[in-house]
């Protein structure tokens, strides 16, 4: 348990999250999170990042041109039609 003093952050009201709190929850800068009221109590729960079909073609296409293409030769079979 870990007590915290409420700012005011713009419009907002904010609180530090102890780095003993963030990385249990394995959360680092960036990271997405959910917030919910229970009854009282805040609940903060880490929203688990699912990459889509355009983050991995991304992703492929840096690799790419970080790597270079490996020739692997002409198609010998029905590879390519």
């Amino acid at each position: 348990m870990s007590t915290q003093t409420i700012s005011k952050w713009g419009s907002s009201l904010a609180f530090r999250l102890p780095a003993a709190f963030a990385k249990q929850m394995r959360l680092e800068v960036g990271a997405k999170v959910q917030l919910a009221i229970d009854g009282k109590r805040l609940v903060i729960q880490r929203v688990e990042s699912t990459p889509d079909s355009n983050a991995f073609f991304e992703a492929v296409k840096e690799s790419q041109s970080t790597h270079g293409l490996v020739s692997v030769g002409k198609a010998r079979g029905k590879e390519m039609r």
